[in-house]
């Protein structure tokens, strides 16, 4: 399912060989005004994601539904080419403690196992700065597929976006899918997210104590007396944020603070 990108509200998007199996026709039913409202909304959730990324895709291309892509792939368009291989630009994630450049030799050496060439085309500049630029290349039943790959580190986290096309395509759309790149930016996370100064440092104390006291207590502890007031305090003193926003701070904290418990026990 697909629906035409409109050029008056932010996106996110995700990545990688989707792109080898989401373009494959240029014949596509017109979805209903409900599912079309249903996938709009959902991409305008992700757009406003704290912590997430996105790109401005090109104009008039369509949104792929997210129920037909993988969990890591967050956002995909697909364009209009000659052949049933469309191009497509799509945007993924995926948790990593290791440096761009420590991601890059995984890349290149699982492009080398599979037989397909991959090179580093340096940096580009996006709105988040500078990020990696590389190519692959592959073979499929439509042809040759060319892919370039943007690839940025945020706060433990990968972004990879991925533009294909037919190799024999690829020139024709290379104009769209730089502008795509180069738009490229992260959302503040959600303490960023806290305009007024005096609120966002009472925020950050109120995190640091929280992370102090998880060294220092066992877990059960750490649910009672520490992590359930705290969310009391964050719903009280925090509501005009919305639940959404309050959402995605717990969520950080939570993956953050009880991961550790279930390493160390």
């Amino acid at each position: 399912m697909l629906i035409k990108f409109r050029f008056f509200f932010p996106v996110v998007f995700s990545i990688v060989a989707t792109s080898l199996s989401a373009s494959q026709s240029n014949e596509q039913p017109e979805p209903s005004s409900a599912k079309e409202k249903e996938i709009i909304n959902k991409f305008i959730k992700i757009a406003s994601e704290p912590g997430g990324s996105f790109f401005s895709p090109p104009e008039g291309w369509m949104f792929s539904d997210l129920d037909n892509l993988p969990p890591r792939v967050k956002f995909m368009v697909v364009g209009k080419g000659k052949s049933l291989f469309r191009p497509s630009i799509n945007l993924a994630t995926e948790k990593y403690s290791g440096t761009v450049n420590d991601y890059l030799k995984v890349v290149k050496n699982i492009n080398n196992t599979k037989g397909d060439s991959w090179k580093n085309l340096g940096t580009i500049d996006t709105l988040a700065g500078p990020a990696s630029l590389s190519q692959a290349e592959t073979t499929t039943k439509w042809g040759e597929v060319r892919m370039m790959h943007l690839i940025a580190s945020h706060k433990g986290v990968i972004h990879i976006m991925t533009a294909a096309a037919l190799k024999e395509e690829f020139s024709q759309f290379y104009p769209e899918f730089f502008r795509a790149m180069q738009s490229f930016r992260f959302n503040k996370s959600a303490i960023e997210m806290v305009a007024e100064p005096s609120r966002r440092t009472m925020l950050e104390d109120t995190c640091s104590k929280l992370k102090n006291d998880r060294k220092t207590m066992n877990i059960d502890a750490f649910r009672k007396d520490s992590w359930v007031p705290f969310k009391t305090t964050i719903t009280e003193q925090f509501a005009d944020m919305g639940e959404e926003w309050e959402q995605a701070l717990f969520m950080d904290l939570e993956e953050e603070l009880f991961n550790d418990f279930n390493t160390s026990s």
